[in-house]
């Protein structure tokens, strides 16, 4: 462990990890190239090698795809996905979908295509 005399620290693990502390905020650099920051309120951001990014809050979890896809999960359960193609879905914590948009751009801007309606299939046993 290295004391430096701006207040920081940096420790070096045998496994070649290294992790900085300054001023409350901590980064840990893995050997695989994995990047973990977590700010003083508690928000961590991990930057995976294969270029995605996870954003943990008290709010909610993301995971950004090199892509352009989010996923977002809420602490309620519910997820949102918003794909590089412009499309949002939107599910309740059970995991059924409410709300399936899709953009599209116009010559003007983008607006969104129209509502996909769902039907319900319940299938009934005969006794």
């Amino acid at each position: 462990e290295k004391s430096h005399p701006n207040v920081s620290r940096e420790i070096v693990f045998p496994d070649g990890t290294v992790k900085h502390r300054k001023g409350g905020c901590e980064e840990t650099l893995f050997p695989d190239g994995t990047v973990l920051k977590v700010e003083r309120n508690g928000d961590k951001t991990i930057v995976f090698s294969n270029g995605q990014k996870e954003i943990h809050t008290a709010q909610f979890t993301r995971r950004e795809y090199p892509d352009g896809t989010i996923r977002t999960v809420y602490l309620d359960g519910s997820q949102e996905t918003r794909d590089a193609c412009g499309r949002v879905r939107v599910r309740g914590k059970a995991g059924r979908v409410f709300q399936d948009k899709r953009w599209v751009l116009s010559q003007s801007s983008w607006r969104p295509e129209p509502p996909v309606k769902f039907q319900l299939e319940v299938k009934t046993k005969k006794a």
